[in-house]
């Protein structure tokens, strides 16, 4: 039934097999994959057939429940020529985007898509840092986002649009 054609098409206007998505926020699925790669060259086929480590417990859940809250992912840039790193930035399409530092936001309004901005930004944040020092981090709320700015005089705050559920799988 999930994967009827007539139903794909009728509930998302196309026919994509696309069944399930697996979304591992704290890497815990990724580091048990890895454990069992690991673990299982170490173990006999017969111990390989069931030892506890080749399985994982899993929650699916429906991204479109409303208890489900999308929240964009800010980036927290500490370390930096603030001057700098802003005017290299400003050289950046980081489609809708708004930059805090020094106690003032800017708009910028680029034209990429959101997902094209955001991968913008964050290769401009990774070549700035490589070649000029720094750090990233990721924060969830502009109040925090804010509050870490704020403490510092190397840091810069970027702010990028909500991503609404029904775009997440366009651009995963």
């Amino acid at each position: 039934l999930l994967l009827d054609s007539d139903r794909l098409i009728k509930k998302y206007g196309r026919d994509d097999k696309f069944l399930f998505a697996v979304g591992d926020g704290n890497h815990s699925l990724a580091t048990a994959k890895t454990h069992w790669n690991n673990l299982k060259k170490t173990l006999s086929e017969d111990e390989k057939e069931n030892h506890p480590a080749r399985y994982a417990l899993v929650e699916l859940v429906n991204i479109y429940d409303d208890g489900i809250y999308f929240e964009p992912i800010y980036r927290y840039v500490s370390g930096v020529d603030r001057e700098k790193f802003i005017k290299g930035l400003s050289k950046v399409d980081g489609g809708v985007m708004r930059i805090y530092a020094g106690g003032k936001e800017r708009i910028d309004n680029g034209k990429n898509s959101l997902p094209d901005g955001i991968r913008a930004v964050d290769e401009y944040i990774k070549d700035y840092i490589s070649e000029n020092g720094g750090a990233v981090d990721y924060v969830h709320g502009e109040s925090n986002l804010y509050k870490l700015v704020d403490s510092g005089n190397d840091t810069v705050g970027i702010l990028f649009e909500k991503l609404d559920k029904s775009d997440l799988f366009k651009y995963v």
